[in-house]
């Protein structure tokens, strides 16, 4: 599968930093040592991240029961900054992924639809009712499908001011200033239409705030990442013993201290601030996969078809649903995400029963990069099953399916 190279939008967060010191929560401790009976494949990812000038990338095979078949990672923490922690990466360290939180966020809010009165068709003036009149046009389905209507309008002053007023410990308020702001006039289009929307995101977070009484990280905390074992899993750029990003300085790249400019914003972060290891993000992978293939956990059937279904010509809520070359036309469902200092690419196979996780401390190459890894897993890792044999979402053809994400 070819993408398009993301928008790159975290250019937003030095201004940000500037002003309120950006995150700084303490060293995170390591990942849960992977069994040495997982097979490791370094050997095949060491040629991809030489060839694409990394610091260094990570990469995990799984089937639908969340068993690890395959683990890599190779290169180093960070480079080109005096005092960037230089050490080799290893497969339990923790990785920024973006905009793959998106499908996380998806997911927590069909969590919430099956436990309360919320439905994915709730207007956003039901939780909002001082917003503009014509926000009653909008929902819930339409936020998180990018159908809502509303435009990253990220260069406003006012967003730029809320920004810097809130980091990290104030994301909620920051949300709820951003939305706001946001709410107080129509949306940038009727809803209908696909236009990726970051805002759209933060927008369907705070609602799930303003529903349950909590904030989205804390929802998110409880209601998946403890269910689903996700112990080494948390909100903006990993401190301690862990990767650092990279931002490219005339073609050298240069490792990002965690706590400055490292990640956008924490209002941000229903469209992408999670952070795992690659076995934590395998569980989340792992719970789409078996529902893909019929075998639902956590959620029921009609709300894992309600978030696989597509919603535009190729985007689901959280989820891109589409054809790939690399498994023989198979349908996929898949993400990519990145703050401009890393990238992340999610790859789900039903028919295959495979799930490829692809991930890197800069973003430069990113994309190419993952498409040379998933490639290359897909011959080393093929389809457990007969495609025959496995459901699969309706798809679309992939050479149309252009992922923006932040």
């Amino acid at each position: 599968m070819k993408f398009r190279p993301l928008p790159a939008v975290a250019g937003i967060a030095f201004f940000w930093c500037l002003a309120c010191g950006g995150l700084d929560p303490g060293p995170l401790d390591p990942g849960t040592p992977v069994a040495d009976t997982v097979p490791r494949f370094n050997d095949l990812l060491e040629p991809i991240r030489e060839k694409h000038d990394l610091p260094a990338v990570g990469a995990a095979v799984f089937d639908s029961s969340g068993q690890l078949l395959g683990i890599g990672a190779v290169g180093q923490r960070g480079v080109g900054v005096d005092g960037a922690p230089s050490e080799a990466v290893t497969v339990e360290d923790r990785w920024h992924l973006g905009s793959d939180t998106k499908a996380m966020t998806a997911t927590l809010a069909a969590l919430v639809v099956e436990q309360s009165t919320l439905s994915f068709d709730t207007p956003v003036t039901a939780l909002l009712p001082d917003a503009d009149p014509t926000w009653q046009a909008v929902t819930l389905r339409h936020l998180l499908s990018h159908t809502g209507g509303v435009r990253d309008e990220i260069g406003d002053l006012r967003r730029l001011y809320i920004m810097a007023r809130h980091g990290f410990d104030d994301a909620p308020a920051g949300r709820a200033s951003w939305v706001e702001a946001m709410v107080s006039a129509p949306p940038h289009d009727a809803p209908g239409d696909y236009h990726y929307s970051n805002e759209g995101y933060i927008l369907a977070g705070h609602l799930l705030e303003l529903q349950q009484g909590q904030s989205w990280e804390q929802l998110m905390t409880d209601r998946l990442f403890a269910p689903l074992k996700m112990e080494h899993t948390g909100f903006g750029p990993p401190t301690g013993p862990h990767p650092w990003g990279h931002v490219d300085n005339s073609g050298a790249l240069a490792a990002v201290l965690p706590s400055l400019v490292a990640d956008n914003p924490g209002a941000l972060g229903p469209a992408g601030t999670v952070h795992a290891t690659l076995a934590d993000w395998a569980r989340f992978g792992a719970l789409h996969l078996a529902a893909a293939r019929d075998s639902p956990r956590l959620l029921s059937g009609e709300s894992f078809s309600a978030l696989h279904e597509k919603q535009s010509d190729y985007y689901a809520l959280g989820w891109i649903v589409a054809e790939d070359e690399d498994f023989g036309g198979a349908s996929v469902l898949t993400h990519d995400g990145s703050n401009s200092y890393w990238y992340a690419r999610v790859m789900l196979v039903p028919a295959h029963d495979r799930g490829y996780l692809f991930v890197t401390n800069a973003s430069r190459s990113g994309n190419d990069a993952a498409d040379d890894a998933i490639a290359a897993l897909a011959v080393a890792y093929p389809a457990a099953t007969q495609p025959e044999a496995a459901a699969e979402p309706e798809a679309a053809d992939a050479s149309e399916a252009a992922p923006q994400t932040d």
